[in-house]
């Protein structure tokens, strides 16, 4: 009986560092507008984040992501996520001003919450290149209220102990129309 264990346990940590078992992603569901509620990174570079996703064709999807900086400042820019897995998508942004940042990542949809009219409720994401993570839900603040627990504890099975709230004042949100 060991024996057949030990083999088991290896596939799965080999599956482990390959990013996990692959994850069924329905991707109607993905579509629509999104608000980051939990990040680990510990520099935010912006509040009120919102990303909304349309289909362009079977293969693109297009991506608009908007802020506001700490300044006040509303900033915006766009791009194209495209899957290269089942569960392992590319954005690429579009050209900007800013050098510094990182036109094109990968990242991986770990997990999923349930479907609510035809939609995912959250969905956390991991950065392939720094193992960054992101949970997105349709209502921030709803789900920070209700569901952080749960958050804490997926996250920390998953590696990552450390979360921070992304910076949420609906009020201020909406005056710039967020």
């Amino acid at each position: 009986m060991k024996v057949q264990v030990l083999p088991f346990l290896f596939a799965s940590f080999l599956s482990f560092l390959s990013g996990g078992n692959a994850l069924q992603v329905n991707r109607d569901a993905m579509l629509g507008t999104w608000q980051k509620a939990y990040t680990n990174k510990i520099i935010q570079y912006g509040m009120c984040p919102l990303i909304h996703l349309t289909e362009v064709n079977q293969t693109s999807i297009e991506i608009v992501y908007r802020d506001v900086s700490f300044t006040g400042l509303k900033r915006s820019k766009e791009g194209m996520l495209s899957k290269i897995k089942q569960d392992k998508y590319q954005l690429e942004w579009n050209e900007s001003d800013e050098e510094e940042e990182q036109s094109t990542f990968e990242f991986w949809i770990k997990y999923v919450g349930p479907i609510i009219d035809g939609k995912y409720d959250y969905i956390f994401v991991v950065d392939t290149e720094y193992g960054d993570i992101s949970i997105l839900a349709r209502n921030a603040s709803y789900f920070m209220e209700h569901c952080s627990g749960f958050a804490y504890q997926k996250a920390w099975t998953m590696g990552h102990p450390i979360l921070q709230p992304t910076v949420q004042n609906e009020e201020f949100c909406q005056s710039f129309g967020l």
